[in-house]
């Protein structure tokens, strides 16, 4: 089996048998005999199932030659508690196959999580084939027969792939070359909202064979299954449909979540009409930022800037005066709306870390609304509840977010107001990423003698330590909760220090990825603020943090810039 490969249970003798009897049926007698020559030379099926599956397809190209992706035919959907995932079937390339999941789909079959569910959560690796293996994976057990061997393609991103042998199938989040043509390709997601939040959820290892670590989901996600169109859903969608109704019955809002990477040219239009309405000269200008996201862009007097976007509230730059970026954008983001962005200051609301809806709630994967702006500069962002938050989560509340540039300093203040009629609890973070010189010598300060929750081992169950050092380091993988830390700490990231004084955030969260993220693990550390343990608000009640952003330089290494030939600015190689 090629590392990270779906994994069927059932004996791939069936396959190879299933494959003669097909080859049998359209008359092709020379090609099953050398089949069964293939089925010889794979020898025990107890060894390298995806080998044989992929030498099994290779002879069945060079008979049969390259099936092609045509023009898609009809389409059907997957209902979760998360979102609806569209499914188009390509019927010119697999038409057994995109019969029988037609038929299935056109009779409501899916309807048990036993039948069908999503059980494997790969997230796309940074870079290479993995791990993680880039697929989300279920069954479909509700299916009379098992699929044929059709459509056999090399994986893309976007493919929807029968396991051969067996009615388990994925979704490819990512292309997969290194498993040639060994799948049968039968459906085709171009829209990602919904799958990136299942593979968010949280995940437990398991070793398959003893070699190749899988990530099997920790709750399993049901689906059900109808034609494009039919909105009779099954038991998934009438579980939600209570919350819907509730959000029916009061004024209307547009749902500005589950947002799509479309309608640029609508987006554009915005972002003068924003502009028009609350730019403020040069300190306060609404425009299209990376990857055409209507951006806030503020700049002080003297020069410091900040961006924020108002896809998921995120401040996704600040810099100095001087020039200096204090904070760290992954390699990995993209902003076309896909996920949330991976850096900057993403907010995690109304859940920090896993939990029962997706990771880090849902406010980073949101369009929030310019609500206001002043020449200071500052800029507030204002998000309320919609049907998609309702889906998942059915309160009613209005999130508050205002951020400012004071000179250099980065300002921001998170109101969050409970404006339905019954309490509701929650917790959140701004889950900041600072750039670093280098990971392993960056330091925090000021944490010294607390205790804190190391969740690297487990995330559920973490372990309690007290912390001896006067500098907290980032020498190996980290996830650490310090509880009721001091309103200020100080990352040192190498150029100069970053001081963070903070109200009503009572924790410090640290994080690192370490070689988990090879590509950028170097290049930044997390230093959030926290509301860890969940906060009960009363009806018509507000809970409000603050955090204060200041950047100093190493006046050495400003020294140095100007002089690099002087005697204490001159580093030597032993």
């Amino acid at each position: 089996m090629y590392r990270g490969e779906p994994v069927c249970c059932r004996h791939t003798a069936l396959l190879l048998l299933c494959l003669a009897a097909w080859h049998a049926c359209i008359g092709l007698a020379e090609a099953a005999s050398e089949l069964r020559g293939v089925r010889r030379r794979a020898g025990d099926v107890s060894g390298n199932n995806g080998g044989r599956r992929l030498a099994v397809a290779r002879h069945l190209h060079a008979h049969l030659g390259q099936p092609r992706l045509t023009d898609p035919g009809r389409a059907v959907t997957m209902y979760t508690q998360f979102g609806e995932i569209r499914v188009q079937l390509l019927e010119k390339l697999a038409p057994r196959i995109t019969s029988m999941v037609w038929e299935l789909a056109a009779h409501r079959n899916c309807t048990t999580s036993h039948s069908c569910a999503f059980y494997r959560n790969e997230a796309r690796p940074l870079s290479g084939e993995g791990p993680p293996y880039a697929l989300l994976q279920g069954r479909m057990y509700d299916l009379p027969q098992d699929p044929p061997f059709e459509g056999n393609i090399e994986v893309r991103r976007g493919h929807v792939c029968f396991i051969p042998g067996g009615k388990d199938f994925f979704i490819a989040l990512g292309d997969h070359p290194e498993w040639g043509n060994s799948h049968p390709v039968w459906g085709l997601v171009d829209d990602w909202q919904t799958p990136d939040i299942i593979v968010s959820q949280q995940y437990t290892n398991w070793s398959h064979n003893g070699g190749t670590v899988l990530r099997i989901l920790k709750i399993e996600v049901p689906w059900t299954l109808a034609v494009e169109g039919d909105r009779t859903f099954g038991p998934l969608r009438s579980a939600v449909a209570p919350l819907r109704a509730a959000v029916a019955a009061r004024p209307a809002r547009a749902a500005r979540c589950a947002v799509r990477a479309t309608a640029q040219a609508v987006e554009t239009a915005d972002v003068k009409s924003l502009n028009s309405q609350f730019g403020k000269a040069d300190a306060v200008e609404v425009k299209e930022g990376r990857g055409g996201l209507p951006t806030v862009f503020l700049k002080s007097d003297n020069g410091a800037t900040a961006e924020i976007t108002l896809f998921g509230g995120c401040v996704t730059s600040w810099k100095t005066a001087a020039g200096q970026e204090v904070l760290y954008i992954r390699p990995d983001a993209v902003f076309d709306k896909s996920k949330p962005i991976s850096g900057g200051m993403p907010h995690c609301f109304p859940q920090f870390g896993p939990g029962n809806i997706q990771l880090h709630g849902f406010a980073r994967n949101c369009d929030w609304e310019l609500a206001g702006a002043s020449d200071g500069p500052t800029v507030t962002l204002v998000l309320t509840d919609n049907e998609y938050t309702w889906g998942m989560w059915p309160n009613s509340f209005k999130a508050e977010y205002t951020v400012s540039l004071v000179g250099d300093a980065l300002t921001t203040r998170l109101v969050v107001t409970n404006t339905g009629d019954a309490p509701f609890a929650f917790n959140a973070s701004l889950h900041s990423y600072f750039g670093v010189a280098d990971v392993e010598t960056a330091t925090v300060r000021g944490l010294q003698g607390l205790e804190y929750l190391d969740r690297v081992a487990d995330a559920a169950h973490p372990s309690v330590h007290k912390e001896l050092r006067e500098l907290a380091t980032f020498r190996g993988p980290v996830d650490a909760v310090y509880r009721g830390a001091p309103a200020k700490v100080v990352l040192d990231n190498g150029a100069g220090d970053v001081g963070m004084a903070s109200d009503n955030w009572p924790d410090v969260v640290l994080w690192t990825p370490w070689t988990a993220m090879e590509a950028c693990y170097k290049e930044f550390v997390c230093v959030e603020n926290a509301q860890y343990a969940p906060v009960t608000l009363e009806a018509g009640a507000a809970w409000t943090s603050a955090t204060s952003f200041i950047f100093s330089s190493d006046p050495l290494i400003d020294f140095c810039n100007g002089n690099p030939d002087q005697p204490e600015c001159l580093v030597y190689d032993d």
